[in-house]
């Protein structure tokens, strides 16, 4: 239960650092300035330890793989709670204009997809390596600043995108939402084994 608060946590403040990016963005016009602000999300989870789909496709990789599967998935589903409610929450009080960015994301088709989430998290892996390593937030956030330049696709970041698309009135189908969302959490999961990998071929040349 412990685990699932958790991840509902996490998933809450990914949507926080999606919704400082969107703000700022818009009240900026700024790129740069704007994707250094969604790094508000991954620095409290790991500040206080929460958990995040993404992250955890590289902090658990040691479990059996039966184990490390219900894992995932029960973080992801918490991170999918977490992310729906903050999104619903602070869109009574903030409402950014996402139009443009849903019209990018919906133009994709699957493996457009999967390649972006797959260097997404990459460089989201990097970054959880780097603050375990360091508690260098500054090299961190420029693996995440670069990410959301970039417009890498983040399966949990895209629950607070498609939420908020669906509560400003853009016209979403639930079942093609859902197959996105499959396709970018698997990618992010190749992505996060592909850092898991580097490391323990590291680990057996040192």
């Amino acid at each position: 239960m412990n685990n699932i608060k958790k991840s509902i946590v996490g998933g809450a403040f990914i949507s926080l650092g999606a919704f400082a990016f969107l703000i700022t963005l818009q009240k900026t016009n700024n790129i740069f300035i704007s994707s250094m602000m969604f790094y508000l999300g991954l620095s409290l989870i790991m500040i206080t330890k929460q958990n995040l789909f993404t992250g955890q496709v590289l902090t658990k990789a040691d479990l059996p793989l039966q184990e490390y599967a219900k894992t995932l998935l029960m973080t992801w589903l918490g991170n999918c709670i977490g992310s729906i409610i903050t999104t619903i929450l602070l869109s009574t009080i903030l409402l950014p204009d996402i139009t443009q960015m849903m019209i990018n994301k919906m133009s994709l088709n699957p493996i457009q997809m999967l390649v972006s989430s797959i260097f997404c998290n990459i460089l989201v892996c990097c970054a959880v390596v780097n603050y375990s390593r360091t508690k260098n937030h500054l090299m961190s956030a420029f693996f995440i600043t670069i990410f959301v330049i970039i417009g890498f696709e983040h399966s949990i970041a895209d629950m607070t995108y498609y939420t908020l698309a669906m509560i400003e009135g853009i016209n979403m189908n639930i079942a093609n939402t859902i197959i996105s969302l499959v396709i970018i959490s698997l990618g992010n999961v190749i992505g996060g084994r592909f850092v898991v990998e580097i490391i323990k071929q590291n680990r057996k040349v040192d």
